[in-house]
């Protein structure tokens, strides 16, 4: 028989899991269930690291019946508040909590009462019961005191248990908790259509969505706290209650979580499909970033992912948090490094056929020492995961220890192909292996089209963004300060792994262009470098010392909180020379409303409307590049016009569920 146990109190019910004492006996316990069900984010987030399995992880709020909490007209309103005592026309706060620490109401009614209501001339009513946890009885008292000197900015009252009459008095709902799970007072506000303002904690980040549903102030930052109330109390803080009250109505409903508790469930009854995500990339960029979109979005009801990457470092290990996840190495000595320094030296032309010879000898080096044990560890992977299917994130040859262990097992291969396939006869012949091949665009595909794969086994799916955790507020000067950028700067910033098909050497032949004519640019060059391009940084770093770029040209390195990047950049660039079959940074840029450049080639011309949201220049054109980087600093105006157009269009276009979707119906 299968299990759920169900937990609702974040950082309280799991977090014993981990600890010595008492951990090896619930984690023993642990396993006798077969699913374990949270009410919020958060809780999900303590189980995976307690060391829960993410598919045996499930979110799932309490349900609340929706139709308690109708609407009012202004005139039964302002005879509910005679009613009950409270003044009619003054707008009304409402605080309903308990009274411990957590709460944090005393610290809201001092500022409020200290702040005169943060200029809103609001009264804050404070519904609670006294708990039997309040330290020695301080709350209380200290509440009834500023109460009784001011009673036209604060009231008490007791507390009850049906708070629908509160509700229809109050204007906004206020929840200065330091720390919540995912209170029913906020899915209550939401479903009487109240604005709500709570601090950034918890529960409360899952419920109040900046702009849309409510607003959010830090944790003891009463400035920030009294902004959002005043927001809140606005005009546009009506419609936010508005948008609440729709999100109420499909998440928090009782019908539609008894729904999903059914769905969930099922799922533990139902078999899952087991993918097997291959990923061996040259480094941390947009394909793992792309392919970890994905896994986190998986229906795990259909699927059960499990992931293997050839890098292991901690950006990697995170995975382990959201899948399955397993480091298998495909490089153990470094034989590019080994021929890169072969090409360099002038002996082996001092021999017929020696320089074949030698790479010939490389060659065989990689098959032994890198090719052969990553292999058998996958093969090994494949033998005890048993996948219904192989997912390699990356074409055929990269992956070749993946598709071939597929090919022995019998287990399907599907290929997610991110580049033009202009390659070796060997990287061509990979191209008969897989069962099918997911382009990253429709460049990509007719790319692969052109080598032999028939459209009968290939499509192309453009890629998936979480485009909601990019936050669109985030501070970019905090970036700029970082790298010792001036606040006043005009930022250009090419954005991407520090190799030389990206562009960055046309990106400083373009800067060398601009240094007169725009005193104000930086130019920065955003990205980590992967260690085989380490001397091609080092020679972008001798150009950028020269005298008429000394001091103009910043190198981040790489950098995570890519939305505050992108907000310190005045234009996000990308200038790869060869065609770049997607770009997720464009995404992104185009996502955070930025201005984007970009060539006239590869994915990009499917990406950006030139003119309309976004600018194309002519592929590898130094002139091209430095007339449009010219034309936005020109027109300010034309560059916000772009950002705001590019995000309405990325938003329709690269949502993640929209990809995820199309990669479950293939």
């Amino acid at each position: 028989m299968t299990s759920m146990i169900k937990a609702i109190r974040a950082d309280n019910n799991v977090r014993s899991l981990s600890h010595a004492a008492i951990g090896a006996a619930r984690q023993f316990m642990r396993r006798r269930f077969g699913a374990f069900v949270s009410i919020s984010q958060d809780l999900v987030k303590e189980f995976l690291a307690s060391g829960l399995r993410p598919d045996h992880s499930h979110r799932l709020p309490d349900g609340l019946d929706t139709q308690r909490f109708n609407g009012m007209t202004p005139p039964e309103v302002a005879a509910l508040r005679t009613k009950l005592g409270l003044p009619e026309q003054q707008p009304i706060a409402l605080l309903v909590g308990a009274l411990d620490q957590r709460k944090n109401i005393l610290w809201l009614a001092e500022h409020w009462v200290a702040q005169g209501a943060f200029g809103t001339g609001a009264l804050l009513l404070v519904v609670c019961p006294q708990r039997r946890d309040e330290v020695e009885g301080v709350l209380s008292p200290r509440l009834a005191e500023l109460a009784c000197q001011h009673p036209e900015l604060l009231r008490l009252r007791d507390f009850q248990a049906n708070l629908a009459t509160y509700y229809q008095c109050a204007s906004v709902l206020v929840l200065p908790s330091v720390k919540e799970d995912l209170t029913n007072v906020v899915v209550e506000a939401m479903t009487r259509d109240l604005p709500r303002v709570a601090v950034r904690t918890s529960g409360s980040r899952e419920l109040v969505v900046e702009k849309e549903t409510g607003d959010t102030g830090s944790p003891g930052d009463f400035v920030e706290f009294g902004g959002a109330i005043r927001l809140c109390l606005s005009e546009g803080g009506h419609r936010t209650g508005d948008a609440a009250r729709r999100i109420t109505e499909t998440r928090y409903a009782s019908a539609s979580v008894t729904d999903r508790n059914g769905a969930t469930g099922a799922q533990l009854m139902a078999p899952r499909k087991r993918i097997m995500y291959v990923e061996n990339g040259i480094d941390y960029g947009g394909a793992i970033i792309c392919l970890r979109h994905l896994v986190r979005n998986l229906d795990r009801s259909r699927y059960e992912p499990m992931v293997i990457t050839g890098f292991g470092d901690a950006r990697y290990q995170e995975i382990a948090a959201e899948a399955r996840w397993q480091h298998i190495p495909d490089r153990r000595i470094d034989v590019i490094a080994m021929k890169q320094a072969l090409q360099a030296r002038h002996w082996p032309d001092a021999v017929p056929g020696l320089r074949w010879l030698s790479n010939q000898v490389l060659a065989r080096l990689d098959d032994l020492f890198n090719f052969l044990p990553s292999m058998a560890q996958t093969l090994w992977a494949v033998l005890r995961f048993k996948p219904d299917l192989i997912h390699v994130n990356n074409e055929p040859l990269c992956n070749r220890a993946a598709v071939i262990a597929g090919k022995l097992t019998g287990v399907p291969v599907v290929s997610h192909v991110r580049g033009d396939q202009r390659g070796s006869l060997l990287m061509h012949s990979m191209f008969r292996l897989p069962d099918y091949f997911i382009a990253v665009s429709r460049w990509v595909s007719e790319s692969i089209g052109r080598i032999g794969v028939s459209e009968q086994r290939r499509t192309y799916i453009y890629d998936g963004i979480e485009l909601d955790k990019l936050d669109t507020r985030a501070d970019g000067a905090a970036f700029r300060r970082q790298c010792g950028i001036r606040e006043d700067a005009f930022v250009v910033g090419l954005v991407g792994l520090i190799i030389p098909w990206k562009g960055q050497m046309l990106f400083l032949e373009a800067a060398r262009r601009l240094v007169t004519d725009m005193p104000d640019a930086v130019f920065a060059i955003v990205g980590g470098t992967p260690d085989d391009f380490k001397p091609f940084e080092a020679e972008l770093r001798e150009i950028a010392a020269l005298p008429e770029l000394r001091g103009r040209v910043v190198f981040t390195g790489h950098i995570g909180g890519m939305a505050a990047v992108y907000n310190g950049l005045d234009v996000v660039l990308s200038a790869s020379i060869s065609p770049e079959p997607l770009g997720t940074m464009i995404i992104e840029a185009m996502t955070m409303a930025r201005p984007v450049i970009a060539p006239d080639h590869g994915g990009a011309v499917e990406m950006i409307d030139d003119g309309i949201t976004g600018l194309l220049f002519q592929a590898g054109s130094a002139p091209s590049l430095a007339e449009n980087i010219a034309r936005l600093h020109r027109d300010r105006g034309l560059g916000e016009t772009l950002g705001l157009a590019a995000r309405q269009h990325a938003l329709k276009t690269f949502a993640v569920a929209e990809h995820v979707n199309q990669v479950q119906n293939v």
